[in-house]
């Protein structure tokens, strides 16, 4: 039997009884009203596998999605133009990622009309969130639309894009997508398996400083939260996972907290 915190104000206790449960079992939550009718509560219980640690990664204000690298490192120019020397554009940023590892969006102009600038293929090069080498390869890439590279950077080192056929105008432009990279793998070699490890994912404003005011998100709904980069049955690339939330995409302002068992 725990005591809850006393006032008219909200509140949050946090109680451990860190005890070892055998076999399957229903847990009961009690809670008594010592005034009547005078008090609202909500509960969230957490329960591990025995041995297992918890990862915790703090999201704090990033960035909007395509927000122009330029902008965030000034390592990049705002619309770098695709050069004709030898059909190859090198960007070398150099750069750590301001925020937390991400993903990036790249934005192509052909500036001669439809079809002229043809990019065949953009291969980005950095490390992960632990360090790690990092190469993605994105081949024949659109003109006039965004796109997101599938890993997440912790920093970028080189953009190399091959083209032909290119126009005065015609430039790219690279930003910040809308994926996060995780600082660890999650327990399991499944989607299912490794959603499952999530305990907690919530989102609100100032939840650095105010964690009170977390929503919580469902880690089994595929349309609050995006796992991406598990390769079933196969090892995991770390630069490879990483963590969308499509009804709640960063704004600068929103804050996010992820809990997690890691894959041991």
């Amino acid at each position: 039997s725990y005591p809850l915190s006393t006032g008219q104000s909200m509140s949050e206790d946090v109680f451990a009884p860190d005890g070892a449960v055998h076999g399957a079992h229903r847990l009961v939550l009690q809670v008594s009203d010592a005034d009547g009718l005078r008090l609202r509560s909500a509960f969230q219980l957490q329960v591990m596998p025995s041995g297992s640690l918890l990862q915790v990664e703090r999201i704090i204000d990033p960035v909007p999605a395509q927000t122009d690298l330029a902008v965030q490192t000034g390592a990049i120019e705002p619309g770098q133009a695709l050069t004709d020397a030898g059909s190859t554009t090198i960007l070398s940023p150099d750069v750590d990622l301001p925020d937390h590892p991400r993903n990036l969006s790249i934005l192509l102009t052909d500036a001669g009309g439809p079809g002229m600038l043809i990019v065949t293929e953009i291969t980005i090069l950095g490390r992960d969130a632990a360090g790690e080498d990092l190469l993605e390869t994105i081949t024949n890439p659109p003109n006039g639309e965004t796109i997101e590279s599938g890993s997440a950077f912790g920093h970028v080192a080189e953009i190399v894009a091959r083209h032909v056929g290119t126009d005065d105008g015609d430039a790219i432009e690279v930003g910040l997508g809308s994926r996060f990279g995780l600082a660890a793998a999650p327990a399991g070699s499944s989607d299912a398996a490794a959603r499952g490890a999530f305990q907690i994912v919530a989102w609100g404003e100032r939840l650095d400083t105010e964690p009170e005011q977390a929503s919580f998100l469902d880690p089994l709904d595929p349309l609050q939260f995006e796992l991406g980069g598990i390769a079933d049955g196969q090892p995991t690339e770390l630069g490879r996972l990483h963590v969308r939330f499509p009804a709640h995409p960063p704004d600068g302002a929103t804050d996010y907290v992820l809990q997690y068992i890691p894959a041991p």
